[in-house]
């Protein structure tokens, strides 16, 4: 009985391992929860702002002025399936949330000079997943954070 526990930790452990890196390049982490059957993972980070009037989506990288960062939530469980995807950003017309209290927004919709990419499901070739989009951030004088968290079945 006890090695089936072993066991147990160190598949949970597994996920964990896979899943805690930050992928960004941003200054977020990665997250994981068990609740129940459902696994959570996020990425996180913070865009600067572009200091400069900012109306179009492409990133400063390619030849824009949007602040953007990539964002990653993976798991390696094998045949995984995505239950939900949430895009969360602390952004706000008037006046931005305060810097880790964010909400959640609709990917795709313009929310305050900022948006998320469609989020994209690839798989790996060993069976897991991830979760990637990019946040893009159009303020001039507003870093603004922004969090991708995905639950997995």
């Amino acid at each position: 009985m006890r090695w089936k526990s072993m066991l147990l930790t160190l598949f949970v452990l597994g996920v964990l391992v896979v899943s805690v890196p930050n992928y960004t390049g941003a200054s977020g982490q990665n997250l994981v929860q068990m609740q129940g059957q459902v696994y959570t993972t996020s990425a996180s980070g913070t865009a600067a702002k572009t200091r400069v009037q900012c109306g179009s989506n492409t990133c400063a990288q390619d030849g824009g002025c949007a602040s953007c960062i990539w964002l990653h939530a993976a798991t390696k469980q094998m045949n995984a399936q995505v239950v939900a995807i949430r895009c969360k950003t602390n952004a706000e017309v008037d006046r931005d949330g305060p810097h880790g209290f964010s909400k959640v927004v609709d990917c795709t919709t313009d929310n305050a000079w900022s948006v998320f990419d469609q989020p994209v499901v690839e798989n790996f070739g060993y069976g897991g997943m991830q979760v990637t989009t990019v946040f893009r951030n159009r303020s001039h004088d507003r870093d603004r954070d922004a969090i991708l968290e995905v639950d997995w079945r």
